[in-house]
């Protein structure tokens, strides 16, 4: 059965949403703690069936990526360089979760709490020209 689904949580609070486009029929977990997932093992598989989070990703090949959660301001910017990763069409296809629209790759997750999400080929193309004079240096 087809779902869509988003989890996250903070440190006092966490919540889940399963939601099925073709039945209209969802679910919603939401707590005052974190790990919710104490409040829903074993219920997403007997509701919504066993391939809950198989991935048919659609587009030709892979790309870069980049963790959601990452730093915002001045000198830990340049972490955030070293965090952009390249998945290959299978990798993808074995995550955790994939958003996908009209075979474009908008954002894929490993686990419920490590989202990433698309870098164009000239942002990396870019940030492999200023690391030449570093390399040079």
């Amino acid at each position: 059965m087809r779902t869509l689904m988003h989890e996250g949580n903070l440190k006092a609070f966490s919540r889940k949403v399963v939601f099925n486009p073709e039945s209209k029929f969802g679910m919603v977990v939401m707590t005052n703690q974190s790990f919710e997932e104490i409040y829903y093992y074993g219920l997403i598989k007997e509701i919504f069936g066993d391939n809950v989070n198989s991935n048919r990703v659609t587009s030709e090949e892979g790309g870069f990526f980049q963790s959601a959660r990452r730093a915002a301001s001045r000198f830990t910017n340049l972490f955030t360089a070293r965090d952009i990763r390249k998945f290959t069409k299978a990798e993808l296809s074995s995550s955790y979760n994939v958003v996908e629209h009209d075979g474009v790759v908008e954002k894929i997750s490993f686990t419920p709490y490590i989202d990433y999400l698309p870098v164009s080929n000239l942002k990396v193309n870019l940030l492999k020209i200023s690391l030449i004079p570093v390399a040079l240096a």
